[in-house]
């Protein structure tokens, strides 16, 4: 009687392997839907050079570009802003107006743009244009908070369609 018990177990198991499989990845892709369904909260930041800020001109400053893409990386590790492909998605808009070297210190220099606030901004980095944009991005993340409230209006009119100007 000992052996049936044992095989009658082991069919039973054999059998709802298949079906808590079934379950568990069920329970999986829900959760995934419902982070998905999530809206983000942090801000949306376009980053630009200011030499193409106009329709469908490039800007043949090309430190402005390294600069905006130093940005767009640190911006990746932000908690409070996250960077869209165009300015209509954008709540802020900070353009790039030029980087120096001076000495072994490198520093960006931005415009940041809110609706109709705007405000220049700069910083520096010791020998390295990373850790200049990154020095911004950590002054953009507190500008951020300190500005949240005044920020979600203009989060609530940003377009969640993206329109290219050009």
């Amino acid at each position: 009687m000992r052996c049936v018990r044992e095989e009658t177990g082991l069919s039973v198991t054999r059998h709802l392997r298949p079906l808590l499989t079934v379950c568990a990845a069920i329970q999986i892709l829900a959760a995934v839907g419902v982070a998905q369904d999530k809206p983000d909260p942090r801000f949306p930041i376009f980053v630009v050079a200011a030499g193409t800020t106009e329709k469908g001109f490039t800007d043949p400053d090309i430190t402005r570009q390294d600069s905006v893409k130093d940005i767009l990386s640190k911006l990746t590790r932000s908690k409070v802003w996250r960077s869209v492909e165009f300015e209509n998605q954008a709540a802020v808009t900070i353009e790039v107006l030029k980087r120096e070297a001076q000495g072994e210190v490198r520093v960006i220099f931005v415009r940041l743009v809110a609706g109709a606030y705007k405000i220049e901004m700069q910083a520096d980095g010791d020998e390295s244009w990373g850790e200049a944009a990154s020095r911004l991005v950590k002054g953009l993340d507190q500008w951020g908070v300190d500005n949240a409230e005044r920020l979600k209006p203009l989060q609530a009119a940003a377009s969640p369609t993206p329109t290219d100007p050009k």
